[in-house]
């Protein structure tokens, strides 16, 4: 309770942004200084186990940015381990689908295949109308690496052969190459640029899965 504020306020989280302004600018608190009514909030707020204080903001465990709950979550990709991650059914799916139609894979396509990607604000980032594909993925950033990951040892299993394609800006005047990522991170824009391409003259067929114990052309 704040002191010549009135009657006690029960605060909720998502008024929190809101809650400095009206301490400091409601008739029952414009006579207490402006930073003992924060410290005052900010105690009672601190004080709940089921928020997180984060300089001037406050949330849930449930409303911290997604990035943070898959990194939590979901520890660094790796070959023994991709097989098991929620992204490695869909990118299957995409892939396949893909090489049903043709012999090139793209991490665009897949991602396209995957419904992460509208396929029109693709064609705008392809004529520079977006300033890095990212922005219009549906995705967040972590999932996004560990897609990119997955994608290249599922490509590796099948037996394609990596590329690297450029990406440049459709459309008349100078060719400008294209971002796929804010920050311009040099190993992600070559991961989004790398193609896997059936080698084989025919149509693609999966390589059958080796079973335990069944012998290798080496062996």
């Amino acid at each position: 309770m704040l002191r010549g504020c009135g009657e006690p306020t029960k605060w909720t989280w998502s008024s929190l942004d809101s809650a400095f302004h009206v301490a400091s600018t409601t008739d029952g608190c414009s006579r207490l200084p402006r930073l003992a009514c924060q410290a005052a909030l900010v105690h009672s707020w601190t004080s709940d186990p089921s928020v997180t204080f984060l300089g001037n903001k406050s949330m849930s465990a449930l409303e911290q940015p997604r990035s943070q709950q898959k990194a939590r979550t979901h520890a660094v990709v790796s070959v023994e381990t991709y097989r098991d991650d929620p992204l490695y059914p869909r990118i299957v799916r995409a892939v396949t689908a893909i090489l049903a139609r043709g012999k090139v894979v793209a991490p665009v396509d897949v991602l396209v295949g995957m419904g992460l990607l509208d396929p029109t604000r693709l064609e705008a980032w392809r004529f520079g109308q977006v300033p890095y594909l990212e922005r219009v993925v549906k995705c967040n950033l972590t999932a996004l690496s560990r897609l990119l990951r997955i994608l290249r040892f599922h490509a590796h299993d099948l037996k394609l052969s990596p590329a690297s394609n450029a990406y440049v800006r459709w459309g008349k005047g100078p060719k400008q190459v294209l971002r796929f990522t804010k920050t311009g991170d040099k190993q992600l824009e070559q991961a989004y640029c790398r193609h896997f391409i059936w080698p084989g003259k025919c149509e693609f067929h999966p390589p059958a899965p080796i079973t335990e114990g069944e012998p290798t052309r080496s062996s």
